[in-house]
Formats: structure tokens, C-alpha cells, sequence
């Protein structure tokens, strides 16, 4: 019962820190200059801090590792998907951010992406997939 409860609390916490780092990542657009300047700043903030808990999450982290990934693919990968379409949010999720924070989307992005000529088409592909896994509120494998 202790193990049950203690997967429970951190599960709630990971929750609770990755709405966090998604409003801070895909919050509202800019009014003005100075809201650019801050939401720049703060969304650099919320990158480092996703990246922090991905880094940090033993079974992310293997995944990372597997494919070779660091966080140079892993920016280069969020703005790809908010670029084309997938830097939304659905079903409580800004698909973006929780592509990164979970085990099945990061493996399946990181899968996909691994080829050095990705067309654009691939990639919205890979776009489309993951809006639909997050606003269906799917579990387990991705394709």
C-alpha cells in the first residue's frame, strides 16, 4: 500500500509541476513589446524546467539516452511541433510540453524524428498523431 501510495503523490506532483511549466511554455499570445520580453523569458524558464523534470525522471531518462538525445534536439523538437500546428492545448495537456513528459510520446517523437531528412509532411504527421493521442486521452504505445 505505501509503494501504491508513494507512485500516487508523485505522480500528482509531476502533474502539478507540468500544468505549471505549460502555461509558462504555452501561455497566452503577447499584448505588447514588454509581454514578448517576459513571456520570452518566462517560457525559456519553463523549457529549462521541463527539461530539468525530463532529465531527472529516471525512465525519460533512458529513453533520452537511447536515442541519443540532448537538449539541443529536444528544443529543436518543440519548436518543430509548435511550428506545425501542435502547439495547442487539448484535453488539459499543451501537447508540446506533455510530448516531452511522458514515456510512450517521447519515445514515439523521438523515433520518428530520428531520420536526417524529415519532410514536412513527416513531421506534421508526427503532429497530427500526437494532438489526437492527447485530446483522445490515450495511454500505453503511440503509432
Amino acid at each position: 500500500m505505501a509503494g501504491w501510495l508513494a507512485a500516487l503523490r508523485r505522480s500528482f506532483k509531476k502533474s502539478s509541476e507540468l500544468r505549471r511549466i505549460s502555461k509558462q511554455i504555452g501561455g497566452p499570445p503577447p499584448q505588447s513589446p514588454l509581454d514578448l520580453l517576459r513571456g520570452r523569458q518566462a517560457e525559456q524558464e519553463g523549457l529549462s524546467k521541463l527539461w530539468d523534470m525530463v532529465e531527472g525522471d529516471p525512465d525519460l531518462g533512458r529513453i533520452l539516452l537511447a536515442h541519443g538525445a540532448d537538449r539541443g534536439r529536444l528544443n529543436k523538437l518543440i519548436n518543430q511541433l509548435r511550428a506545425v500546428g501542435a502547439g495547442q492545448w487539448t484535453s488539459g495537456h499543451y501537447v508540446p510540453v506533455s510530448t516531452f513528459a511522458f514515456g510512450p510520446t517521447l519515445d514515439y517523437v523521438l523515433r520518428r524524428t530520428s531520420g536526417a531528412d524529415l519532410s514536412r509532411n513527416d513531421f506534421l504527421d508526427v503532429a497530427y498523431t500526437l494532438v489526437d493521442y492527447f485530446e483522445k486521452g490515450r495511454t500505453g504505445l503511440v503509432d
